[in-house]
């Protein structure tokens, strides 16, 4: 039997479980949050897919115990759930993007965010993030197929094939996968090689000198040497 797999992206994780429940589509990936918050949105979890690391991003110019505050995508409805479930009393500071939430901490303006361990070290590499640290938080976040509630049979093919592939496999495509996502900025290579490209740029300057010196001399000698040879010149010439 042949199965055709088409996919949809979706901008944020709302629009993608509202198009599955709409029937638009019969699986929805990644989800996440747990029984409760799968509940809350009508759907069915299967087994993880991946289980990922997560990290605390915070910096230590601007961390402050007193209230805890989370920079959140908006459209990541997993690190919402995340956060909701870890930290019930933090206050939430929505963002439109990963790169909006580590700026909003950045800036001081929030203390914390999050982002799977995966991820994190890579993104951080950005040098305008670099003043940001992160430590590894005790709970997993777990990313797993989404099925419409009704659809069990669907769940259980969904959850032989996750069995099936196994752990390490599915982890091996996720680490390559992630590796594609980022890459450095020619800024960020220009910046961290700054100080070679500064030595070249003197050296170049220092060659320029020596050059430009060395034919001013030259000029300077065969100068010297016509005024020798025309007064030689004038000195052998017969006088009346």
């Amino acid at each position: 039997m042949r199965l055709d797999v088409s996919y949809t992206g979706y901008n944020s994780y709302d629009d993608m479980i509202a198009a599955m429940n709409d029937g638009m589509i019969d699986v929805a990936f990644p989800v996440g949050g747990g029984l409760f918050f799968s509940e809350e949105s009508s759907i069915y979890q299967s087994n993880p897919v991946a289980s990922l690391s997560a990290d605390l991003i915070y910096s230590e110019d601007h961390v402050h115990n007193t209230l805890q505050t989370f920079a959140v995508n908006r459209n990541n409805r997993i690190q919402y759930y995340y956060i909701r479930a870890h930290y019930p009393d933090a206050m939430i500071f929505y963002c439109s993007s990963v790169d909006e939430c580590l700026t909003a901490v950045a800036e001081g303006k929030v203390p914390y965010t999050t982002a799977n361990g995966l991820r994190a070290a890579k993104i951080l590499k950005n040098r305008k993030f670099r003043k940001l640290s992160m430590k590894p938080l005790n709970w997993p976040e777990n990313h797993s197929f989404g099925v419409s509630v009704g659809n069990e049979r669907l769940l259980k093919i969904l959850n032989r094939g996750v069995n099936a592939i196994g752990k390490d496999r599915l982890e091996a495509m996720i680490n390559r996968h992630i590796g594609k996502l980022y890459s450095r900025s020619l800024y960020d290579m220009i910046m961290d090689h700054l100080w070679i490209i500064g030595l070249l740029i003197a050296a170049a300057a220092l060659l320029a000198v020596a050059f430009f010196a060395r034919e001013s001399s030259h000029a300077k000698r065969r100068m010297e040497e016509r005024e020798q040879a025309s007064r030689a010149l004038e000195k052998s010439r017969p006088h009346p």
